[in-house]
């Protein structure tokens, strides 16, 4: 009556750290930075051999995944229910796929001399994109926090 919201109104209008921290995440670095990588690859004028520049299903994939985890980063950020779980599936899809491509280039075992690509880098790479998919699964589908925010529509305060 006082003019000040209830407590119950204020507790759940609180946006969770662990959404803060993973949508953002996600979408600069699964979402924002392939998508200019593919951007600065497509626009590159002389590339350093044929197998940089992506055509086909190595374009339009990375693409379509980079977009849907920006898109559902922010409708997850925002409190969308339906963004959470798209934002697990694409991010799921897409550090599934970095894990896979890097699995698939250490056994092809015709790396160039990059450091970049170097097998014990690889292997890093192969080993942490199942721990993301763990870890964003696990924040967004199982955390008390996450479920609760989404509960009540991600009212922010």
């Amino acid at each position: 009556m006082n003019g000040e919201p209830l407590a119950e109104e204020t507790a759940r209008g609180k946006r969770p750290l662990g959404v803060w921290i993973l949508t953002i995440y996600l979408a600069l670095f699964a979402g924002i930075a392939p998508l200019l990588l593919l951007t600065f690859l497509l626009a590159a004028d002389t590339p350093t051999t044929e197998a940089s520049i992506p055509a086909g299903p190595a374009l339009v994939v990375p693409a379509f995944t980079g977009l849907g985890v920006l898109v559902s980063s922010i409708a997850a950020w925002r409190g969308r229910n339906w963004g959470r779980y798209a934002l697990v599936a694409f991010s799921a899809l897409h550090y599934g796929l970095v894990a896979a491509n890097n699995l698939g280039m250490l056994w092809n075992d015709t790396l160039p001399d990059v450091p970049s690509l170097q097998p014990v880098r690889l292997w890093g790479r192969v080993i942490r994109g199942p721990i993301y998919i763990a870890i964003v699964a696990w924040y967004f589908l199982a955390s008390k926090g996450a479920k609760e925010f989404y509960r009540h529509g991600g009212q922010s305060a």
